[in-house]
């Protein structure tokens, strides 16, 4: 039996990888790595009771090459017997669409087709080929970037979660030993020499250059320092998922395309009473749960706003998302979808409608999910005026009254204040939370605001001495039909 057999097998029953009778699925790009890996769990498949599958993914980035590979894939299938499942995808058009780096968006959309893959075969994980050398590139590559200690522990070998990777122990030239003596053949990816990707640069050139002039076992030591932070790393995570608990508010009905949640809250003070490490997690969790890349200077920024608790503060991040303090949450969402954009997105008025009332009596307006009702009557200077009414001169006011939401350039005399105010200035006094601010009935008669309903009168329409009849507006519940 070769090594990488026998050391593969102690892995997966050390960690826990895999239970017997799994079903397992297999990501093969037709490289050596992922190809070494099929025949590997392959040959391990009748000990371990393992059933399989093999999945690849066309990125359609490499034109024949891809289609090479592709085939590469059908072939190893067809000779070991396994099911295969392959499919292709426009990687280019997605980053354009949404704004992401082509290796972001191919990362996400491969990720997204191998767990689709994984549920559809009723699989317990997905294996794929990482190996020792990745390992170390991935850690360089996160530290360039910035990263915390959860980015500095580097890749997970799998226990317990979607994706295991059996390799992620062993050194790339242990794979094609193994592959040279089976006679096993694969192909080679030229994207991987091209020095436009970082990822590329960092194998190519830095780490060759960190091992010739300053440490030749560079790749062993970035290893060694991954599985410390690894193990620091636990333990912050397990109190990350406790704080999350009680922090996290999540509106899980709107996801996007890939399922991911186009909006999350935290709660603002169990928050801010979590130890500042764990703050930053939390926020980190966010950004990942959105599929988007957490960055230094991100977390800074709303770790910032949250500590001010200023409503109305926020922070444009990429792709679109966008984050603010609304009322006592900090809320991530993406105000026009997951795509690039500028400017202030935070705001989108989501109610748009102008309904006329006619006479005094009830009046629904459907897309607040209210009723107003008018009611006409005499004034008496000693009538008691109850909450949760507005009392307007109805000889002031002129039907038909037009019921809409607030619009730019909207101003009016609020009861009681020195002189006339914007409209969006006096919502923000009230800390109504931007995204609420569409929500507020505008009462407007012969195309003079009356009364922002529910918040304050305008002045000019307040009862006075001279007043003889009054409109009483309430606020009701809409019965839907």
């Amino acid at each position: 039996m070769h090594p990488l057999l026998r050391e593969t097998k102690k892995i997966i029953v050390k960690e826990a990888l895999l239970s017997p009778g799994s079903r397992l699925v297999v990501a093969v790009s037709g490289g050596p790595d992922s190809v070494a890996l099929l025949y590997v769990l392959f040959a391990l498949a009748p000990e371990l009771e393992l059933s399989l599958k093999i999945a690849h993914l066309d990125h359609g980035l490499r034109g024949e090459e891809s289609l090479r590979d592709a085939e590469s894939v059908r072939q190893h299938a067809a000779r070991l017997l396994i099911p295969l499942v392959l499919e292709k995808v426009e990687v280019r058009e997605h980053a354009q669409r949404t704004g992401r780096s082509v290796e972001h968006a191919a990362r996400i959309i491969r990720y997204d087709f191998l767990y689709r893959v994984a549920k559809e075969f009723q699989a317990q994980a997905v294996a794929v080929g990482h190996t020792a050398d990745d390992q170390a590139e991935e850690v360089l590559l996160r530290l360039l970037r910035g990263t915390g200690a959860a980015g500095l522990s580097g890749m997970n070998i799998g226990k317990g979660t979607p994706i295991i990777r059996p390799f992620l122990y062993f050194p790339k030239s242990m794979l094609l030993s193994y592959l040279r003596r089976q006679g096993i053949s694969a192909v080679l990816d030229s994207s991987n020499l091209d020095r436009q990707y970082l990822r590329n640069r960092v194998r190519l050139d830095l780490l060759p250059y960190l091992a010739t002039n300053f440490n030749p076992n560079i790749s062993k030591t970035l290893i060694q320092t991954a599985a410390i932070l690894r193990d620091e790393d636990a333990l912050l995570s397990e109190l990350t998922l406790q704080a999350q608990k009680t922090v996290f508010i999540q509106e899980g009905e709107k996801t996007g395309p890939s399922g991911d949640p186009l909006r999350m809250e935290l709660a603002l003070s169990p928050f801010l009473a979590q130890p500042l490490a764990i703050q930053r997690r939390l926020l980190e969790a966010v950004f990942w749960q959105m599929a988007q890349r957490p960055g230094f200077r991100q977390i800074e920024q709303l770790l910032s706003i949250a500590r001010g608790r200023d409503p109305g503060k926020r922070v444009h991040l990429p792709s679109g998302l966008r984050a603010a303090i609304i009322a006592d949450r900090l809320v991530f969402y993406f105000p026009q979808g997951i795509k690039p954009g500028r400017g202030d997105l935070v705001y989108t008025p989501t109610k748009t409608y102008a309904v006329r009332v006619e006479s005094p009596g009830v009046t629904p307006v459907p897309e607040l999910g209210r009723t107003f009702e008018f009611r006409a009557t005499y004034y008496q200077p000693a009538q008691r005026l109850e909450p949760g009414a507005e009392y307007l001169d109805l000889d002031r006011l002129s039907f038909p009254l037009l019921i809409r939401p607030p619009e730019k350039g909207d101003r009016f005399h609020p009861l009681g204040a020195l002189g006339r105010k914007k409209v969006s200035d006096f919502l923000i006094d009230c800390k109504i939370p931007r995204e609420k601010r569409c929500e507020v009935p505008i009462l407007v008669s012969a195309g003079r605001i009356a009364a922002l309903i529910g918040l304050r009168i305008d002045n000019h329409f307040r009862l006075t001495p001279a007043t003889r009849q009054v409109l009483e507006v309430r606020i009701g519940p809409y019965e839907w039909s």
